[in-house]
């Protein structure tokens, strides 16, 4: 059963505009899928100093592949300064 929804995949940050422009153009239902790093953690743009230290507990304690997502904020921190 055919319910006229269109698909769309997101594969890159710098194509997410211009496709969730043509998913909203569309005269129906969208999907939109976005592919993201597993060890990209969803973090708020700003954070305190008491989440960072959480955040960082919270890794300590045994989350799984902790040292690819640490990897993974530091390099994004390091892009932000540059």
């Amino acid at each position: 059963m055919n319910c006229g929804a269109a698909g769309f995949t997101i594969e890159r940050p710098e194509d997410a505009e211009s496709i969730l422009r043509k998913a909203i153009a569309h005269p129906g239902p969208a999907v939109i899928q976005a592919v993201v790093d597993p060890n990209e953690p969803p973090m708020p743009g700003q954070i305190s100093t008491d989440q960072a230290i959480k955040f960082a507990e919270a890794l300590v304690r045994g989350q799984k592949d902790a040292w690819k997502i640490i990897k993974t904020v530091m390099e994004d921190k390091i892009r932000e300064v540059v």
